[in-house]
């Protein structure tokens, strides 16, 4: 018997939800119903009475090594499993280079893979799996995979007698499905027979295993407002399919089947028939799909003209050892280019093998690099076909660290990408103004000479979407590449989950379904922001637009999809197919001159292809608006349907709707070209291409060295100023790095001479013995530059707090502090600690969990002019020790009145159950309108203690 017994540690805390039964073995993973076919090329699911086995059956077309890695969904997951049983056969003799393994996806930066000795091909062997792992929680598991790897050119595999075990060694039973939520319609991978063409006859098909054949259903057929259509017809299930014939008008239609308690999207519109237009994309997550899910989800973005995707990967699963890949996921990008679907692919996360601390869980911060190039090389090779653009890193100024961290990072990925004709594509940024510091120390390390496309996140309202353009624009002003293409990479508007109130979740991804379909109120304004932000964008000059994201998506509380459960578009992605038709080819012209009564923005698009306004008003409710001075040729609501023009105005529902100009009688020259968005187009059109530098050699701020640092500076706290300096090259390199340091600094100590030759594909560590007797800055940045390569160096910036002017007010008298949480949250002195405790409680009934209790500055004796940052201790006790705390937060706000108006965010290191002192930067220059301090964070907790003491304002000398 072959017997695998494994040690890695995986994501702890979930809920139980399996359940022990009798059976002799776990019924759902012996039903070869359960299994999707995945792997290499395509393979064969299939039961074999013959063997009595399941059977899984592959042909490949050409050398090289192969896998088949057929998948059960398993969202219940597999709480109390201790290991799994199973007899396998490989056919035929003769197979080579075998290799085996259970695979539990899902995990997040963490390997999910039990490799086991492959049996000898010709018979069956029993193999038996330990999860003897600390820390190991299989309630976390969502998926369960068979994989055999061969350099074969045909494999047979059977599988017969899977048992999974708890620890008395008792069979168990998992769930395909949550039990209380079987669907009792299924729409399978058909997924275009929800797009049908105006007034043609559309078959909808649904399987079901849950009513009897010769019953009728009925079902209801609503529109985008929600008003019926039609009502009362039924259909008869045979051979357990259900199927029902539509003949709709443009729009977009709900239909529901109140027996099935089921409502499924369809949207009616002609295909997009244009030129592709590259402004038109989509955050798409089809490469972990079976790949007739993947050539339909294909289908359904190129009829509507998208031919840009954002795909992401699991690096730590794709490379858990060090040179090890595991290919599975990279046929999407093969299949997807073939069809004409180009994607930007993407990675946050790292393999533990970089080093670093864990973050969450998380390897975000990888400590050696050297690793890096040959990696994304391989990864961009390998997906090729179907490339446009990669980035590496994501939304990283929410980080509690300074920005230069990650250049080095970026660096390394641009020279694996030197030479390649795809586009390097910025880390996106997601905190606006907040992001300015993060920023800043970024161009200073050289982020804009690295790549070719700047990117950002945005999820607020659309009118709030230019001043954000306009904000990072500013702050990329005065650099030679400050007018590069800015691309949003997500862009969104989520839907409620609905989950009960008294579901905690663990983590933000995953745990119960929660709505299947979102309310239509709730759809309208997704759909209302996605497409106007969209048309903002195009307005402002963005260079391309993700909508965030195509498939049913959990975090958190929210849902981000623009599909729902099963597949069916949702009323954002409908608006989001007719925004292409109606806005492809076509430039920003200008804004009607007269804004409509009820419009709060009207912009007008025109090209070789006619002319549109767009009118937005902000509101989903029917509103009337007057277009009686448009020399207007038509007009469509926000999903399409055309919209009737009576006494020169249109009525409709929805936030917004087009109306198609005559392109002769429009007079350009009478529009309002005087806007914001007219500004920031002009400055992105003026854009001179530079290209990107890639540098052999990257010097690495070895900052694990260092103590403490806050999102802008480290703290100084050494002598010392350490580097890794890498030579990703394949020669030997000779570095001049050379230090410019503040007034009153000198190099007691410098690198010996020989550590200034880099062996080919090398890393080298630098230190330097600083004497700071004559420096008295309290802000100051230490280069390093290399002449021979000059965007090889770092900028570090260090704040030194004992240089500091400090004051305190009266922080710690529990009555200064104002109730500000989504729990009752009281405030007291305690005398033993001599600090001011915060304690809170959240009722069972509440999902949404933060406490960020409010000090209001005192107008006349607590000013903050000139101030720089503030520091304090904190510590904090979860009740029961359980739960977690993220968004550690110091608010500074522009108001004193509870929880309203704009603050200045600032993460600090994440709160412990022993003392951490905190030192947390703001800018001097906005210090002297701030009215109001909140400091605290979000939990899961039901009941949540911290306490702060040693508050201090810190003001420059």
């Amino acid at each position: 018997m072959i017997t695998t017994k494994l040690t890695r540690c995986f994501l702890a805390g979930a809920a139980l939800l399996g359940a022990v039964a009798l059976r002799a073995n776990t019924a759902l993973l012996n039903d070869a119903k359960s299994w999707k076919p995945m792997g290499t090329e395509d393979m064969r699911v299939a039961w074999s009475d013959a063997e009595g086995a399941l059977h899984f059956q592959a042909a490949f077309s050409k050398a090289g090594q192969h896998s088949v890695w057929p998948l059960v969904p398993l969202p219940a997951g597999m709480a109390g499993a201790a290991g799994i049983r199973f007899e396998m056969k490989l056919l035929p003799e003769g197979l080579k280079d075998l290799s085996c393994r259970v695979h539990f996806a899902d995990q997040g930066a963490l390997s999910g893979h039990f490799s086991f000795a492959p049996p000898v091909p010709g018979a069956y062997q029993p193999v038996e799996l330990h999860f003897e792992r600390a820390g190991f929680d299989m309630a976390k598991v969502r998926s369960l995979q068979m994989v055999v790897s061969t350099t074969s050119l045909a494999i047979d595999c059977y599988i017969r007698n899977i048992a999974v075990f708890n620890a008395k060694n008792e069979v168990m039973q998992v769930f395909k499905k949550d039990p209380s939520r079987v669907m009792k319609l299924t729409t399978g991978d058909n997924l275009l027979q929800f797009y049908a063409l105006p007034e043609q006859p559309q078959r909808i098909e649904f399987a079901t295993g849950h009513f009897a054949d010769g019953q009728a259903l009925s079902y209801d057929i609503t529109d985008y407002a929600g008003a019926a259509v039609v009502s009362g017809a039924s259909t008869v299930v045979a051979d357990g399919r259900v199927a029902i014939s539509v003949t709709l008008p443009r729009g977009y239609y709900e239909l529901r089947f109140p027996d099935a308690d089921l409502v499924f999207g369809l949207t009616v519109l002609e295909p997009y028939d244009g030129a592709p237009d590259p402004f038109f994309a989509i955050e798409g997550l089809i490469s972990t799909r079976s790949e007739e899910r993947i050539r339909q989800t294909v289908a359904v973005l190129l009829r509507a003209g998208i031919r840009s995707n954002r795909e992401w990967c699991n690096y730590a699963a794709e490379e858990p050892v060090q040179g090890e890949y595991k290919i599975e996921r990279e046929r999407f990008y093969g299949i997807a280019g073939d069809m004409g679907l180009k994607s930007i692919f993407c990675f946050n996360d790292f393999p533990r093998w970089y080093g670093g601390e864990p973050v969450n869980d998380r390897y975000v911060m990888p400590r050696h690099l050297l690793g890096l190039v040959p990696s994304v090389s391989g990864m961009l090779d390998r997906r090729a076909a179907g490339l446009e653009a990669f980035h590496i890193l994501n939304e990283y100024d929410a980080r509690s660290i300074p920005g230069e961290a990650h250049l080095p990072i970026i660096k390394a990925a641009a020279y694996a990408m030197r030479g390649r004709d795809l586009l390097m594509v910025a880390a996106p940024f997601c905190r606006g103004e907040s992001a300015r510091d993060c920023l800043r120390a970024g161009m200073d390390n050289g982020l804009l000479d690295s790549i070719d496309v700047f990117a950002f996140h945005n999820y607020g309202a659309p009118e709030k979407l230019v001043p954000l353009i306009q904000t990072y624009r500013d702050m990329l002003a005065n650099h030679p590449k400050g007018r590069l293409p800015m691309w949003i990479t997500e862009c969104g508007k989520p839907w409620s989950r609905g989950l009960d109130p008294s579901v905690q979740l663990s983590r933000p991804h995953g745990g119960p379904l929660g709505k299947l379909h979102p309310e239509r109120d709730e759809d309208m304004v997704s759909a209302l922001w996605i497409t106007m932000k969209g048309v903002e964008s195009r307005a402002a000059g963005i260079a391309k637009y993700f909508p965030f994201t195509m498939p049913f998506f959990q975090e958190n509380n929210n849902n981000f999809g623009m599909m729902d459960y099963h597949a069916t578009p949702l009323r954002s992605l409908a608006a989001y197919m007719l925004f292409v038709q109606q806005l492809a080819h076509k430039d920003y012209v200008g804004d009607w001159p007269t804004l409509p009564a009820h419009a709060m923005i009207c912009r007008v698009f025109k090209g070789p292809n006619g002319a549109v306004a767009v009118i937005y008003t902000g509101d989903i409710r029917e509103q009337t608006v007057s277009i009686a001075d448009m020399p207007a040729t038509g007009a469509w609501s926000i999903d399409g349907r055309p919209l009737a023009i009576a006494d020169g105005a249109i009525r409709f529902a929805g936030g917004m709707a087009y109306v198609g100009l005559d392109a002769v009688k429009l007079n350009t020259a009478a529009l309002n070209m005087a806007t914001a968005a007219m500004a920031l187009r002009s400055e992105a059109i003026s854009y001179e291409l530079r290209p990107r530098v890639a540098t052999p050699v990257v010097y690495q701020f070895d900052h694990w060295q260092v103590k403490s640092w806050d999102g802008v500076s480290y703290h100084a706290d050494s002598d010392r100023f350490s580097v890794n300096v890498y030579n990703f090259s394949d020669d030997e390199q000779r570095i001049a790095p050379q230090l410019q340091l503040p007034a009153g600094v000198s190099v007691a100590q410098a690198p010996t001479a020989a550590a200034r030759v880099l062996p080919p594909r090398s890393e080298t560590p630098l230190t330097w013995t600083l004497d700071f007797s004559g420096c008295k800055d309290v802000y100051y940045s230490i280069r390093l530059h290399d002449t021979g390569f000059p965007l090889a160096g770092c900028s570090v910036p260090f704040v030194n707090w004992s240089f500091m002017a400090k004051k305190t007010f009266d922080f710690l008298n529990p009555e200064r502090w104002r109730q500000n949480s989504s729990g009752a949250s009281t405030f007291s002195f305690d005398a033993v600690e001599q600090a001011l405790k915060v304690s809170t409680t959240f009722a069972g009934s509440n999902s949404d969990r933060w406490v960020f209790p409010e000090y209001v500055l005192d107008a006349g004796s607590e000013e903050l002019a000139n101030a720089v940052g503030i520091g304090f201790s904190i510590k904090v006790k979860r009740g029961g020790n359980v739960g977690r705390i993220w968004a550690p937060l110091v608010m500074m706000a522009y108001q004193d009145e509870n929880e309203k108006g704009k603050y200045d965010g600032l993460r600090y290191t994440d709160p412990q159950d022993e003392w951490r002192e905190v030192f947390v930067s703001f800018n001097p220059d906005r210090a002297g309108l701030y009215k109001m301090i909140r400091v605290g964070m979000c939990t899961s907790s039901d009941q949540i203690d911290y306490w702060l003491k040693d508050v201090v304002i810190y003001s420059r000398p």
